[in-house]
């Protein structure tokens, strides 16, 4: 399986390269904004699991983000604090001198130490534990799924995730679940589905 995922990586490495050699070739190397994410990671043994869309461990959540900057911008190299896909949209939109909308969920650049959140509904015949919410604030991040789960990870000590600190950490697996309740609060509601269309007899 993980040779798979590497052939996969070394798939999209050769097509990236492609596009850019095109837009040096063409004279539209400088003049474009490229950027390349990643829409989750993979899990490939870790907490004794393979495969996505099970869980919000570590290996799922940190994925690339590569961004070319244009003529006059120094690059930035690693940014030391996480961001959110929801992030890239903004920062998309204000490099191109357009205004963000105002209902769009990120802003760029994020606030300092603002937390970041993730969740995952995954099919039922795949998510053992239901749904999972995270938030991560630091070096601590904390999960709760729809069946019941409380994990609570340093991740500065634990980074492999294998010890649940909740228990010795009561107050702040309380702060971090307010966190996350509060962000679940102001998510707008879910789109009502479209009426079905009248049938004829």
């Amino acid at each position: 399986r993980a040779a798979l995922y590497d052939a996969e990586i070394r798939a999209m490495h050769f097509h990236i390269g492609r596009l850019l050699d095109h837009l040096r070739e063409t004279g539209r190397y400088d003049s474009t904004y490229v950027v390349a994410v990643a829409d989750h990671g993979e899990l490939l043994g870790e907490q004794n699991a393979m495969g996505h869309g099970a869980s919000l461990f570590e290996p799922e959540l940190r994925i690339p983000l590569l961004v070319k900057p244009l003529p006059g911008e120094a690059p930035r190299g690693a940014r030391p604090e996480p961001i959110q896909i929801s992030d890239v949209f903004p920062m998309i939109i204000s490099r191109a001198g357009l205004p963000v909308p105002e209902d769009t969920q990120s802003v760029f650049p994020p606030p300092a130490d603002r937390p970041v959140f993730a969740e995952v509904n995954p099919l039922p015949s795949f998510g053992r534990r239901g749904d999972w919410r995270g938030v991560v604030h630091g070096d601590w991040k904390y999960l709760e799924s729809g069946k019941g789960d409380r994990l609570l990870f340093d991740l500065a000590n634990d980074p492999g995730e294998t010890t649940n600190a909740a228990g010795a950490n009561p107050g702040v697996a309380a702060r971090l679940r307010t966190t996350l309740e509060s962000w679940m609060a102001s998510l707008p509601p879910p789109a009502a589905a479209a009426a079905a269309p009248a049938t004829q007899a």
